[in-house]
């Protein structure tokens, strides 16, 4: 199922910290190849592009916390053949400031791999300059299909897009025995309500399932007379595509209502935002997320142990998908011969590995996308005012 979404998405063209201490890291940070004073090792940089001070900064400094430790790691190895250097980047969630961070970037030629953007925006905007450079780029966090449906050659999209986590959600809509499920399309939210809401509806209507759509305009302020016109068709289940802050409004005014039904909706909700503004309308809710806690997983226990050591507290979302990229980065760097060790090479070996990470097994399809195997879609829920990790979401009612 998740591999046929795929291909009909991609017809369509997808139309619809160490934060103080961690800009030195062992490295010179200047971006210049240069050799280890100890070692006497050849150096290269992997460069973190990331919101480090704007909405998305927590994920952002997450990112950068996970792989500043994949090279701490790497670099404290006896065989290591090189060592590694970390350049982080902060294009603070503007779309204008990623496209220049991208051409600092690609211009450098120390500079053998980023991991990034943190946001959908700022990865549009930033793609076509690494990709001139043939530098590749593994994003962990942005979403939308679209990143990877325009022929970017060096994008690779090391998590599940938006488009297809609606086959977990229908999974999980139906788990609850819906009599007829509301799926509510907020058109603020863009290109991601849409790739949420037609795979979800899809998936729903191919199962047999009664389901009622309702699109919000962008000018309504409130959800008042939608909810009570699903209310009044008999829903008892809801789908919500849109971003955190109109979620919480639609989230308000279920409660209001008195709905304790089942609420699901895509990773947009998995901000803490949604939960600032939604209050206690807030629990209840179920979320399916392309991020695990890695406090939950056995395999990441290592890790986990490794960065609270490092940071005296848990890792937070996103920290440990991007400690996976860029040890899939470092170990397919140090697979190549000494002298084939640049941008073109690191490229080919990345699009041809198959890595397993502390989260789970990293692979990528001739276009980019993850190789899709069934995993990469988790389950949350919203529990007295914080996110629970519900671990992986079936694929199966």
């Amino acid at each position: 199922m998740l591999l046929g979404g795929a291909g009909a998405l991609l017809a369509a063209g997808g139309g619809a910290t160490w934060w103080a201490l961690g800009r030195d890291d062992g490295g010179s940070g200047d971006g210049k190849p240069s050799a280890s004073a100890s070692s006497k090792r050849p150096a290269y940089t992997v460069a973190l592009h990331g919101d480090l001070s704007g909405d998305a900064r927590d994920t952002g400094r997450a990112q950068e916390n996970g792989l500043r430790l994949a090279v701490a790691e790497f670099n404290a190895r006896r065989d290591a053949p090189f060592r590694v250097e970390v350049r982080a980047e902060d294009d603070a969630g503007d779309p204008a400031e990623s496209a220049r961070v991208a051409k600092r970037l690609a211009d450098d030629p120390a500079v053998l791999a980023v991991v990034g953007p943190t946001t959908d925006a700022a990865a549009q905007s930033a793609l076509a300059a690494y990709d001139a450079a043939l530098l590749p780029v593994l994003a962990v966090s942005p979403g939308a299909i679209s990143l990877s449906v325009q022929g970017f050659r060096s994008f690779l999209h090391a998590r599940l897009p938006d488009s297809l986590l609606p086959f977990y959600m229908d999974a999980f809509l139906r788990s609850t025995r819906p009599r007829r499920v509301g799926v509510v399309v907020d058109r603020a939210a863009d290109n991601y309500g849409w790739e949420v809401s037609a795979n979800l509806s899809k998936q729903l209507r191919l199962a047999g399932q009664p389901y009622v759509p309702r699109v919000v305009s962008t000018m309504r302020s409130g959800f008042g007379d939608t909810v009570d016109d699903l209310l009044a068709a008999d829903i008892d289940s809801f789908a919500f595509a849109g971003l955190s802050d109109r979620a919480a409004s639609f989230a308000r005014t279920l409660r209001e209502r008195g709905f304790t039904g089942a609420r699901a909706a895509g990773p947009a909700l998995l901000d803490a935002r949604f939960l600032t503004a939604a209050k206690e309308a807030a629990d209840g809710w179920t979320i399916v997320a392309p991020v695990v806690d890695p406090s939950d997983v056995p395999e990441a226990k290592k890790f986990v142990a490794a960065y609270r050591k490092r940071w005296k507290k848990a890792p937070p979302r996103y920290a440990a998908e991007a400690y996976d990229v860029t040890s899939m980065v470092l170990t397919s760097l140090a697979d190549l011969p000494a002298k084939s060790r640049g941008r073109e090479e690191l490229l080919a070996a990345l699009r041809a590995a198959k890595y397993q990470g502390v989260t789970r097994t990293y692979g990528f399809q001739k276009n980019g996308l993850p190789v899709i195997d069934g995993t990469g879609g988790y389950l949350w829920r919203v529990t007295d005012g914080a996110f629970v990790y519900a671990g992986p979401a079936p694929l199966t009612a």
